[in-house]
């Protein structure tokens, strides 16, 4: 499994240097797919097993508005998620990457 996670995260290596567009949303709509696939994906696992694979996801990330925005889509996913337990993980991505002012949390969160 932890493969599969390694492939996906490249995947998303390679979305984020597409060719910049003047829209974000224009821009990263391939890595928003790619978003869509890994929580998928990461749907059987544990909530710690999800801890350490979005971290390792946002730290792949070239640059800093790529992992602000993986993050951001990571954080609104799990706020919302019908899984009960979940909404674990967006505070987990809250306090590890946003409330500290190592990321921007930007959008409506400000």
């Amino acid at each position: 499994m932890k493969r599969v996670f390694i492939i996906l995260a490249s995947l998303v290596l390679c979305a984020s240097s597409f060719a910049q567009t003047d829209s974000l949303e224009a821009r990263f709509a391939p890595l928003d797919s790619l978003l869509n696939v890994f929580f998928q994906s990461m749907q059987e696992e544990s909530i710690p097993a999800k801890q350490q694979e979005c971290d390792f996801l946002i730290q792949s990330c070239k640059d800093t508005a790529t992992m602000e925005h993986v993050a951001r889509k990571i954080f609104d996913h799990y706020t919302t998620s019908p899984v009960m337990g979940e909404e674990a993980l967006a505070i987990y991505v809250y306090d590890r990457w946003f409330a500290d002012g190592t990321l921007s949390v930007g959008g409506e969160y400000v």
